[in-house]
Formats: structure tokens, C-alpha cells, sequence
């Protein structure tokens, strides 16, 4: 009966699999092992980098995100194209490095709004510094 099962599982696609894996509702870190196993394995050459295994991969992280897992923990498939040599870097530093949010929260408060004639005055004092000698 086991050899049976295996062929079984062997007929369905790897997403397939996956798919009722989830049903199954796996924990958390199960989720994110199976893909990040999935990922080392097609980075490595041992499972086709086909539509395939990058469906299941997106499976596996909607199902891992939408369980309320973080997104910046999961590994990732290398988008084709990207040369070997940096195909197993997709969980290096670039993808646990904080966000810079230091230019969107500036630390002085923002300056009073210009009235309609002040906005004038201080354009017309700017043009004047730019203006070339002799006119344009």
C-alpha cells in the first residue's frame, strides 16, 4: 500500500502536493522550512526552476503571509535571469537589512504655509539671483 501512495504522490504536480499539504493546515515554521527548502533545492539545480515550483513557492508564501507570518523571513526564488553567482544570495543581507526611513520623518517640524503674496515675494527674489546678466 505504501508503494501505491508514493505513485500516487508521484502523478500530482508539486503544487498539488503542496496545496493539500496546506489543507492539512501546517504550522508556521513548517511552512517556511518547506519553502525554503523547495528554494535551496531549485537553486541548487535539484528541482526544475519551472512554473511549477515558482507557483507552489508563491503558494506556500500567501499561505505563510496570510497566517500572519513576516514576509522578510521567507527565502525567495532568484528571478530568472540573475546569474548563478548571485542565485544564493536571496536571504543575504539585502533581504534582513531594516528599512532607512531617516528622509521621511525629518526631525524639525514642517514650516508654516506661505501666503499667496509671501510664495511671490520669495520667487521673485530667487529669479533674481538666478537671472543671467543681458536677460535669457
Amino acid at each position: 500500500m505504501t508503494g501505491n501512495h508514493q505513485n500516487v504522490n508521484s502523478d500530482l504536480s508539486l503544487l498539488q502536493r503542496s496545496t493539500a499539504w496546506l489543507g492539512k493546515q501546517p504550522t508556521l515554521p513548517a511552512v517556511r522550512g518547506a519553502l525554503n527548502a523547495i528554494v535551496a533545492r531549485a537553486v541548487r539545480g535539484e528541482l526544475a526552476d519551472d512554473a511549477d515550483c515558482r507557483d507552489t513557492c508563491d503558494a506556500l508564501t500567501e499561505h505563510y503571509v496570510d497566517r500572519g507570518g513576516d514576509l522578510s523571513d521567507l527565502s525567495m526564488l532568484p528571478e530568472p535571469g540573475i546569474p548563478q553567482a548571485f542565485a544564493g544570495q536571496t536571504t543575504g543581507s539585502i533581504a534582513t537589512a531594516a528599512p532607512d526611513y531617516g528622509a521621511l520623518y525629518p526631525d524639525s517640524p514642517a514650516a508654516a504655509p506661505l501666503s499667496k503674496e509671501e510664495k511671490r515675494t520669495r520667487l521673485q527674489a530667487l529669479r533674481a539671483q538666478i537671472t543671467r546678466p543681458g536677460g535669457f
